[in-house]
C-alpha cells in the first residue's frame, strides 16, 4: 500500500514538473496551429506549412498513420519510414483500403479512421528503414507489452527480443529520394530521436517544422532530464521555437 502511494506521488510530481517545465520552455505560438491525425497519432503544426509541393518525412508509423495520410490529403508529399513488421503490414492495409475507397472515409483499421477527400498515392512513399546517425544494420528491441507495436533502437524498455533492420541518416535518406529540402520532420522513434536530431544538426539540415516525441519522458526511471533540456536548448540555439506541447509530443518551428 505504501509503495503504491509513493509511486502515485512520484507520478504526480513528474507530471507537475513536466507541466511547469513545458510552460517555461514554450515560446509564442503561431495563430495558425492546427491538429491533424487521430487522438493518439495526431500532431500540431502551422497550417501555413501545408502548401503545395511541401515535403514531410515521418519517422515512426506504428499502427497509426492518420497524420501522414492527413498531410497527403492537404497536398503534402509524405515520405514515411518504419521497418517494424507490424507497421509495414498496417501501412499496406491502409493503402489497399484507401485505393479501394477512392477517397472518403476508411474505417476499422486498428481503431483509427483515415479520412482524405482524394488520396493521391503518388504523394505517399513508404520505406521500411529506420533513421539513425549512419548507415548500419541494427537491432530493434521489442516493447515489454506484446500488444504494443513500437520497437526501440536504444532498447528503451530493456528487453531481449528484437529484429534487425537497415538504418540510415536523414541526409542519406534525402539523397536517395532526391529530396532537396524537408518542410516537416516527424520523429516518433522510441528514444532514437536524440541521435537523429544531433546528426541532423551536424549535417546542417533544418526543416521548417520539427515534430518530436521524447519517448523516455513516459518512463519515470529512464528520463534523462539533462539530455532533454540540452536538446531543447540546442534546437533553440539553431533557430527553432517551441510552439506547442501535447504530452511528450513537441512542435518546433524555425524562426523566420
Amino acid at each position: 500500500m505504501v509503495s503504491e502511494m509513493l509511486k502515485r506521488a512520484v507520478r504526480r510530481l513528474v507530471q507537475l514538473d513536466r507541466r511547469v517545465r513545458n510552460y517555461f520552455l514554450l515560446d509564442a505560438s503561431p495563430d495558425d496551429l492546427i491538429r491533424m491525425g487521430s487522438g493518439d497519432g495526431g500532431w500540431w503544426l502551422p497550417a501555413r506549412l501545408l502548401k503545395s509541393r511541401a515535403i514531410a518525412v515521418c519517422a515512426g508509423a506504428g499502427e497509426d498513420i492518420s497524420f501522414d495520410i492527413s498531410l497527403v490529403g492537404r497536398g503534402v508529399t509524405v515520405y514515411t519510414v518504419d521497418p517494424t513488421p507490424r507497421a509495414v503490414a498496417h501501412v499496406s492495409a491502409v493503402l489497399n483500403s484507401l485505393q479501394q475507397a477512392s477517397g472518403g472515409l476508411v474505417k476499422d483499421l486498428n481503431y483509427h479512421d483515415y479520412a482524405t477527400p482524394v488520396f493521391d498515392e503518388e504523394r505517399f512513399i513508404f520505406t521500411p528503414v529506420g533513421l539513425w546517425s549512419r548507415r548500419e544494420r541494427l537491432k530493434f528491441f521489442a516493447p515489454r507489452n506484446p500488444s504494443h507495436v513500437s520497437y526501440s533502437l536504444v532498447n528503451l524498455q530493456h528487453t531481449e527480443d528484437h529484429f534487425l533492420a537497415e538504418c540510415v541518416p536523414l541526409r542519406e535518406f534525402m539523397e536517395s529520394k532526391a529530396i532537396e529540402r524537408v518542410d516537416v520532420l516527424k520523429l516518433d522513434i522510441e528514444g532514437a530521436e536524440y541521435v537523429v536530431l544531433e546528426q541532423m544538426i551536424s549535417d546542417r539540415i533544418f526543416p521548417d517544422c520539427l515534430l518530436v516525441e521524447f519517448d523516455e519522458g513516459h518512463s519515470i526511471d529512464r528520463f534523462d532530464r539533462k539530455r532533454f533540456m540540452d536538446t531543447i536548448k540546442t534546437l533553440k540555439k539553431h533557430g527553432y521555437k517551441l510552439v506547442k506541447t501535447e504530452r511528450w509530443n513537441f512542435t518546433f518551428v524555425m524562426n523566420q
